[in-house]
């Protein structure tokens, strides 16, 4: 088998060069058998020993006596040797250089290397940090190019770029001789056996790309690779009839020789050998004068249907290998071709797998819709009496056809939504269509309008006919192969992509991304774009262009295709390849960026999301981010995007950005620890002083001239604060409005107030509400209500010492309302007389925004307000006393290190600017001289932006002020009327943003932990789950803050400095409020062995709610309890991961997408509701709930599990008269009671509230996952933890266990320890087939076959049959069929099932006929008995779980497990259990 030979040589020649095991020194081994110096001699042994090897191979090719076949395959192992060689030399001398520390580091793991992997038997090559799995194609015996550095480069570029889900995209330069031309593969450049490529053969001058078909492991056994490659219509590679092809104009360097038939057709023979192809389709060759069936044939090529004496174009020929296939049958039909290869299972063929080709002609009139389709279905039933759709999965078969027929038309619709009689419901076909004109079968090219994929699991064909221009088979290739190779798999090579016409290239793009899309998502269907149905994916695909940039007649590419490509630009020339250098290789060692080599080292450690990370903070490494965050990258979940947040608009920069206009700042002074003072005169360190603010004098009015001087300061843009005087704003309070005036006229409503050491006279606003960081009380002034004379008198009396300050709304303005503080008339008086037109004049001229409210201020000498911000634009007026402002601007909030945003003192500066402590807050230094003095007199007004800093001293004996504040107009906050770039107040705002988005993210208590872990390198959590959380939030605000230029960067960066969290102490039940999660909650353990909802619901890039979700209910809800809870979530995950329709195909599925897709959040909503059950100590009162009595039953007991063990349980089972499936009793009946004892528990205390239970918290217990709850490995545990709950709760009455021992003690007497088996066999109906999983009841015959088969298990004698059922006919023929041994609750009512006349399910309860509370003791009664049983065979049913949770121990077997399928098939008619117009009951999600 010299096929075999060549493909093991080329696959273990690149495994042999390697040491079998790394050196000692690459593993970093130190035994003490170690020897250190021996390494480089025991290498130079090795090296030698295959530096001999390849010498005697470069002997061998110059012998002249090789085969061609030979030669080639020893020259090609030469070449393979030399490049093997010489990177081993590299790989020995980068250790002793320390260069190469382990087997972990960069230098070794970016060489290409083979491994065998023992767990599953796969040969596996692995490039940095992406590992392939061979896939024994088949390559022939093929010319190798010599590889040099830059193919290395390729290889670990490209696998990098399938890692990541990318294409790849080398950019080629060909430099062609002026004759004859240079024919150059390029995938023979850059990829070897490792790439699974859909190789092009050459190609003079760009011919169209051609359409392959692989087949994996199509045929066991058949070849060592186990590949089948079916090649159609090979001629049309070279275009042997295009009739452009004579024409000097079409190829002007292929000369009247070279075109010719006799020059031609060796050259594709020779193509057609190499290719080694299985099958091939040589249509247009049928003819005498272009035949290639003689040379076929001798090749060892079967024609299946040899070309007539007519001669013609139009008779396709089919060869197939005949040492790969035995031709069972063949078959052609004039007007409705069909070519069948067959492999069935014979005594003289061991193959499993049939391929079928099929080459259907549909030659009649195009507008004859009904002749055409009888000619397809003719076609499609003879394919059905071939076997095909038997067994698909050994049935692998490829339709092609020239079926001519227009995308829109009645026949296209057909087969394309599977309506068309006889077609299987199997197939699915992929249409490649073109939107020119109709052209005739005989015309001067091909027009098809429609061409087929038939796919099964092992097969995936793309088949593709000629079109009329070379632009429109462009078009529909693309268009086609895009979905073919996604469906296959396959790696596919596209040449000369960039001379497609534009618009295809768009359409591409968004073919491309849906494949790639797919694979980020792990999906195993996808909608592709333009298909009206989900097809398969194969995760394996990739894509790789070839282009010519630069050339006429090339397009450059789209940006949305770019992107999905990873480049890599390479130039042939001569024969020699150069490296590009301006080709960033991802983490080469040739990088000089520091940043982008650590990237290197955490990826070889497969730490990619810190890699992620430090290339986002890298220099240069933008293109090295997106493609790691391309893999790795994390968005907030929708519903966390608020409007308010500027985080997640950021544009990216533009060279076009206009810059922002600026002040000039005033001088700087020289700062450090040596030169600080003190002055008695003001309360702020003097050095921090660099100017004055500027003043504009009103002269009583607002004229033009100061109208334009204040339009300076009130840029929207650039705001600045200036103080104007003589403004007549508000002048009756200028002249009036003294502390003696205001105490007369305010009259006795209570007022704001702060109160202040007399000694410190230091205030501030504190708000507790926003502490929901939990920091411990930081206050520098207490809040207090006081009527304003009160205020006077406690200022002026001195007796507590304490200072006041009042500050309190006077007016405030909401929708158009104004509404004001209770004055007397004289006072309300005088707020008429305010200049409101000038007050809105000037808020139009900044933009400000609508007014807020006048906020009045009163304070004595020597107060001190603490410098802060404030988020609104604030006219500042003086009315009495003197008052001193110290301003910075926003640039200064890094020096002042404010409190963070969950601090009861958001907004003020942690920095002292009386006694600065630079030691402590080192970046203070930098305000020295940046401070803006201003002071204020009466009638003066203040512009104060927002976001400015102030630092205010009161310097009279009194002081009264009154403000107005502005609410935000958008124009500087909100994100959809913000202008880009932000200024410096936005961008104090976006930092805001960023402590609110970590709080939603992580909670506000780990806000602090976070910015110390992200700035400063203190410890991660732990927990994986948890870490990683932190380092995928940490990465998205480095890609958002990427895109700020590089100055608004560096001053976000400085903002979130972790010295601003610098000794705020977080209180413990701070982190309770918070929900966040942390080490201390164990996270990965919990959900140990969990994948399911490890993957889908709680992983590290789960939305926010979900994530406080669980960390609430880790505090609330005990840890065994919660993960009862996710242990029983689980199985229900698997049910609907097995059943449902996840592929979108027509076969019956239990579940849609779009119902699976809920069952997250359901689970979410739920352990929110656990969480509250839990924390309730108060009285737990579950509702009657109108359903079966074991619904209700398993309810209570839901409830009481999870319930706090303080809590008051109380089953309200009271009966209204209104319940339908519930109705036993009359009303005012309170069933439970009559049934149960009351249970004893303590009496609640702790609260008066009720929490109402309306429903069951497990899913397991619900619909029809309860068929689980009873199954698998963890049945019996499931069961023992609710069996206590149960024992405590369901004490039943002594007259209901007296029944049952009766009905056991008379029917068992004289017979001891004989066991029990119990049945419970539910009536057929729709109510109870639907809850099943397969939605269909078992007939009486198979309980009574599962009972006999459980018997045969005891071996103490007969066992007793107690048979629990609602089902009339039931016992009848149980007593048939086990006569006296026969037990039963003789009482019971029962019904004969079906349906009644209203259409609704018939059974004994949900009937018209109101049941009695006896009704409800005979159902309690039959799983009182079903529970003393040794063991009981089951339908799904929720008595049935009762039973087995009040004896755990019990064997539970299920009636569909213990009969056989051709049983149970045999036992059901088709019409049974399968009700008409019934569905599945909804999921509750």
């Amino acid at each position: 088998m010299e096929v075999v030979t060549h493909a093991a040589v080329f696959l273990f020649s690149s495994s042999i060069w390697p040491p079998p095991a790394p050196p000692p020194r690459l593993t970093g081994q130190r035994g003490d058998d170690f020897d250190e110096s021996k390494v480089p001699r025991q290498c130079n042994v090795y090296q030698l020993r295959f530096i001999n090897l390849l010498s005697d191979l470069t002997s061998i090719c110059l012998q002249g006596s090789l085969t061609k076949l030979k030669r080639i395959k020893y020259e090609t192992l030469v070449t393979i040797h030399v490049h093997q060689k010489d990177l081993f030399q590299e790989v020995m001398k980068k250790p002793k250089d320390a260069r190469v520390k382990d087997e972990n580091d960069f230098e070794w793991l970016k060489q290409t290397r083979l491994y065998w992997s023992t767990e599953n038997d796969h040969a596996v090559i692995s490039i940095a940090d992406v590992d392939f799995i061979y896939s024994y194609e088949y390559l022939g015996c093929k010319e190798r190019l010599v590889i040099t550095a830059l193919t290395d480069r390729c290889y670990l570029t490209q696998s990098q770029a399938l890692g990541m889900f990318f294409g790849g995209p080398p950019a080629l330069l060909e430099l062609a001789k002026p004759k004859p031309p240079r024919l150059v593969d390029v995938t023979e450049v850059s990829w070897f056996h490792i790439f699974r490529a859909i190789k092009a053969p050459a190609m003079l001058h760009a011919a169209p790309f051609a359409a392959h078909v692989f087949a994996q492991r199509l045929v066991p056994g058949s070849t060592a690779s186990g590949a089948c490659g079916v090649f159609d219509r090979i001629m049309e590679y070279f275009e042997p009839k295009t009739p452009g092809f004579e024409n000097n104009n079409y190829h002007p360097y292929v000369s009247a020789e070279h075109r010719s038939w006799s020059y031609r057709k060796p050259l594709l023979l020779k193509r057609i050998f190499d290719m080694d192809v299985d099958v091939l389709c040589c249509q247009e060759a049928a003819n005498e004068e272009m035949s290639l069936t003689s040379e076929l044939e001798e090749a060892g090529y079967r024609a299946l249907v040899p070309p007539k004496d007519d001669g013609g174009i139009e008779k396709p020929v089919t060869f197939v290998r005949r040492s790969k296939f035995q031709v069972v049958a063949s078959d052609y039909r004039s007007r409705a071709g069909l070519h069948a290869l067959r492999l069935t299972e014979s005594e003289k063929s061991k193959a499993s797998k049939m391929l079928l080709i099929a080459n259907v002609h549909l030659q009649g009139n195009p507008l004859a819709v009904a002749t055409r389709r009888q000619q397809l279905r003719s076609a499609l039933r003879r394919l059905r009496r071939l076997g095909l759709g038997a067994t698909e999965a050994a049935t692998a078969t490829v339709l092609a056809g020239d079926f001519n027929e227009l995308a829109g038309s009645a026949l296209h619709g057909e087969l394309q939504s599977g309506r068309l009689e006889d077609q299987p419901e199997s197939w699915k076909f992929l249409d490649a269509h073109s939107s020119n004109a109709f052209c005739t079968f005989r015309g001067a090219g091909r027009c098809d309008r429609i061409d087929f994929i038939y796919h099964t699991g092992s097969v995936a064909a793309r088949v593709r006919k000629p079109l009329a221009t070379e632009e429109e088979e462009r078009m529909v290739l693309e268009m086609a192969s895009m979905a073919g190779v996604g469906m296959s798999g396959l790696w596919g090579c596209f040449d000369e992509f960039n001379r497609i016409e534009l618009e295809v290239l768009s359409v591409v793009a968004t073919q491309v991304e849906s494949i790639m899309q797919a694979k980020k998502q792990n999906a195993k269907s996808f909608l592709f774009p333009g298909e009206p149905y989900a097809i398969k994916l194969v995760a394996s695909v990739g894509y790789f262009i070839t282009m010519n940039p630069g050339y006429a007649g090339r397009q450059e590419l789209p940006e949305n295709l770019k992107v999905l490509f990873r480049s890599a630009a390479r130039l042939i020339c001569w024969g020699y390849v150069w490296g590009s250098e301006s080709d960033h290789l991802l983490w080469s060692s040739t990088v000089a960026d520091a940043d982008l080599r650590k990237v290197g080292e955490l990826s070889a450690s497969k730490d990619f999301l810190d890699a992620l990370g430090t290339a986002l903070m890298a220099a240069d490494g933008d293109d090295v981010a997106e493609m790691l965050w391309s893999k790795l990258g994390w968005e907030p979940h929708v519903r966390e995007k608020h409007d308010y947040s500027l985080l997640h608009v950021l544009p990216m920069p533009t060279p076009s950005t206009p810059s922002l206009p600026s002040r000039p700042r005033g001088p700087r002074a020289p700062w450090g620890l040596g030169n600080l003072t003190t002055s008695s005169s003001q309360r702020h360190e003097p050095l921090l002083a660099g100017g004055s603010c500027p003043m504009i004098d009103a002269k009583g009015g607002f004229s033009p001239e100061v109208r334009r001087q204040v339009a300076e300061y009130f840029n929207p843009r650039a705001p600045f604060p200036c103080v104007i005087k003589n403004l007549p704003l508000f002048q009756r309070a200028v002249e009036k409005w003294s502390v003696d005036y205001l105490s007369e006229h305010m009259g006795n409503q209570l007022y704001h107030t702060f109160a202040s050491t007399q000694d410190a006279r230091r205030f501030a606003y504190s708000f507790d509400c926003r502490n929901e960081g939990g920091y411990e009380p930081a206050r520098i002034a207490e809040a207090c209500k006081m009527t304003f004379q009160d205020f006077v008198k406690k200022q002026q009396a001195h007796e507590d010492g304490k200072a006041y300050y009042l500050q309190t709304p006077v007016l405030r303005y909401e929708d158009g309302v104004i509404t004001s503080a209770k004055f007397d008339d004289e006072m309300e008086a005088d707020l008429h007389t305010m200049n409101r037109p000038l007050v809105n004049e000037l808020a139009a001229m900044g933009k400000f925004g609508e007014l807020s409210r006048n906020q009045l201020f009163v304070s004595f000498r020597d107060f001190l307000t603490a410098v802060h911000y404030d988020q609104q634009h604030n006219l500042y007026l003086q009315l009495r006393g003197c008052k001193k402002f110290l301003l910075f601007d926003v640039t200064c909030a890094p020096a002042l290190y404010p409190y963070p945003v969950h601090h009861s003192l958001d907004r003020k500066a942690r920095v002292d600017l009386e006694h600065p402590d630079l030691t402590g807050w080192p970046r203070a230094k930098a305000l020295a001289g940046r401070g803006i003095e201003a002071v204020l007199e009466p009638g003066d007004v203040l512009f104060l932006p927002m976001s400015w800093f102030h630092h205010v001293h009161s310097v009279g004996e009194e002081n009264v002020s009154l403000n107005f504040w502005f609410y935000d107009s958008g124009y500087l906050f909100e994100p959809k009327l913000v202008e880009w770039p932000l200024n410096d107040i936005g961008l104090l705002e976006l930092c805001r943003h960023i402590e609110y988005l970590v709080a939603e993210q992580l909670g506000p208590a780990l806000v602090a932990p976070f910015m110390h872990w992200w700035r400063s390198g203190s410890p991660a959590p732990s927990d994986k789950l948890l870490a990683d959380r932190w380092r995928v939030v940490r990465n998205y605000l480095l890609k958002q803050l990427k895109k700020l230029p590089q100055k608004a960067a560096k001053f976000v960066f400085a903002m979130m400095d972790p010295a601003r969290w610098k000794g705020l102490e977080t209180r413990e039940e701070a982190y309770l409020a918070s929900q966040g999660l942390r080490d201390q909650h164990q996270v990965s353990d919990l959900l140990d062995d969990l994948n399911e909802l490890s993957l889908g619901v709680f992983h590290c890039r789960m939305p926010a709610w979900a994530y406080r979700t669980l960390g609430r209910a880790i505090e609330k809800i005990p840890r065994q309890k919660l993960r009862f809870f996710l242990e029983c979530a689980e199985e229900v995950l698997c049910i609907l991961r097995d059943h449902t329709n996840w592929e979108g195909v027509s076969a019956p599925h239990l579940f849609e997408v779009d119902e699976a897709r809920k069952a997250p959040g359901a689970f979410l909503r739920a352990l929110t509701e656990l969480s509250a059950l839990a924390e309730h100590k108060g009285t737990v009162r579950v509702r009657l709930v109108d359903n079966g009595f074991f619904a209700n039953w398993l309810q209570v007991l839901d409830a009481a599990y999870f319930a706090n063990a303080a809590a008051r349980l109380e089953p309200d089972w009271i009966i209204t008269g209104k319940e339908r499936e519930f109705n036993y009793g009359s009303p005012s009946e309170d069933v439970f009671h009559a049934l149960f004892h009351p249970f004893s528990q303590s009496a609640s205390t702790a609260s008066t509230g009720y929490f109402d239970v309306t429903h069951r918290f497990n899913f397991l217990l619900i619909n029809v996952f309860r068929g689980q709850f009873l199954r698998g490995s963890q049945a019996t545990r499931r069961r023992l933890e609710y069996s206590s709950v149960a024992q405590r709760v369901f004490q039943v009455k002594p007259h209901l266990l007296a029944r049952r021992e009766e009905i056991l003690r008379c029917r068992r007497a004289g017979v001891e320890n004989c066991p029990v088996i119990g049945v419970h066999k539910r009536v057929d109906n729709p109510g109870t087939a639907r809850m099943q999983l397969e939605q269909r009841m078992l007939q009486i015959g198979c309980y009574i076959q599962a009972v006999r088969k459980v018997a045969k298990g005891y071996e103490q004698g007969s066992p007793w049959i107690f048979l629990a059922t609602d089902d009339a006919d039931a016992v009848p023929e149980f007593r048939k069929a086990f006569g006296d041994r026969l037990i039963c609750n003789l009482t019971a009512k029962r019904s004969a099932g079906g349906i009644n006349e209203k259409k609704l399910p018939l059974e004994v309860h949900g009937q018209e006929e109101r049941l009695s509370i006896a009704d409800a003791e005979d159902c309690l009664l039959d799983a009182l008995l079903l529970s003393a049983c040794d063991a009981f065979i089951h339908a799904d049913s929720n008595l049935t779980i009762a039973a087995g949770i009040l004896n755990p121990h019990a064997a539970a077997h299920r009636v569909r497990d213990l009969v056989d399928l051709a049983e149970r098939n045999a036992e059901a008619s088709h019409e049974a259990g399968l009700w008409p117009g019934y569905k599945r009951c909804g999921l509750p999600f």
